[in-house]
């Protein structure tokens, strides 16, 4: 019987949600697998869950974690490595490489899944999209950037290996990767109905400013504008875990996710299952990809501020952009789309 294990980034919490779609879609035994963390080091504790959890990087290479090494793939016979994210954990001494080796001679099956800045050219972003953070951002993260996804590129392109990635803009970086949609759990972002019977509340909350991805400073500038005109108010909050966001995500009308990046992440499909107006920058270089462009109300860094204007003197914007997110949520992101595009590399 088919076995998969998924890990070990599950970033947003994806390789669980994938986990659970194959389980539900194609009946497949599934779990995830990640890197656990420390709170009182780690500043970003965002709560995803995993099934399985390795030791984090500053554990001791021991026994013990020998041992959870082996019980995180347990007895998986396909095994998809995601973010580009070495499984052994040891600096210096693991790499993807290595890992995909031992695990095909220990007859797994392996396939890789890209999440974004792990293969992302900087150089193609910025020649695809205006708007691309790369422009603006600090030339030595930059480099690290364009020296790491090259690397990560190469190893994708000469393993052979199935190659997955999770926002459709990928594509342009891995030509021959399939879209694996991000997944969400419905039931835990219940659709709010709203009354637009007040000045739109209006949410922006990265889960990290820098590096400059999400177009944050511009965004919140035209945020604090606006909320001193009276035309919107602008809900503020800390970093907070996931299952707090998607409580204030019934609390809000509008999202601004991201402005610079041309796509759109997990936290749009969250908003958008939500109920919220989600405003965003999904451009051509994505949404040629696509069998179905998101109801995202497009705005670029320049449109912001008159975009949101208009959304707040519509009364009906709400609940017709509501409607339409919840619907593209179902058909693409509600696990059954990710499973279809996993199950030829389960067969």
């Amino acid at each position: 019987m088919t076995q998969l294990a998924i890990g070990p980034a599950n970033f947003a919490g994806q390789a669980t949600e994938w986990a659970r779609a194959v389980q539900s879609h194609l009946g497949v035994s599934a779990h995830s697998f990640a890197y656990g963390q420390i709170p009182v080091l780690s500043r970003r504790t965002f709560g995803h869950k995993s099934d399985k959890w390795l030791p984090p990087g500053r554990v001791p290479y021991t026994p013990l974690r020998r041992l959870a090494l082996t019980s995180a793939i347990g007895k998986a016979d396909h095994v998809a490595i995601d973010g580009f994210v070495t499984i052994g954990g040891r600096v210096g001494v693991d790499s993807i490489v290595r890992d995909i080796d031992k695990l095909r001679e220990r007859g797994r099956a392996v396939a890789l899944i890209a999440h974004g800045s792990d293969v992302r050219s900087p150089d193609l972003h910025m020649d695809l999209s205006a708007s691309s953070y790369f422009h603006n951002a600090p030339n030595d993260w930059v480099e690290a950037a364009r020296q790491r996804s090259a690397t990560n590129r190469s190893i994708a392109t000469t393993s052979g290996l199935p190659l997955f990635v999770s926002t459709p803009d990928l594509i342009n970086d891995l030509p021959m990767a399939k879209w694996l949609p991000l997944t969400i759990d419905l039931e835990a972002s219940p659709f709010i109905p709203r009354a637009w019977n007040r000045r739109p509340r209006v949410l922006h909350l990265p889960s990290r400013s820098f590096p400059p991805i999400k177009g944050t400073e511009l965004i919140e500038q035209v945020l604090a504008d606006l909320s001193r005109q009276g035309i919107l108010e602008w809900v503020r909050k800390p970093t907070l875990r996931h299952t707090e966001f998607i409580k204030l995500l019934a609390s809000v009308d509008i999202v601004v996710d991201q402005i610079l990046g041309g796509s759109y992440g997990v936290t749009t499909v969250e908003a958008m299952a939500s109920g919220c107006v989600v405003v965003g920058n999904v451009e051509t270089l994505a949404a040629r990809h696509m069998a179905e462009a998101p109801p995202v109300v497009q705005a670029g860094p320049g449109e912001l501020a008159e975009t949101l204007g208009w959304i707040a003197g519509e009364p009906n914007m709400l609940e017709r952009h509501s409607e339409l997110g919840r619907g593209f949520v179902k058909r693409w992101h509600e696990g059954k789309a990710a499973s279809q595009v996993l199950e030829p590399f389960l067969v």
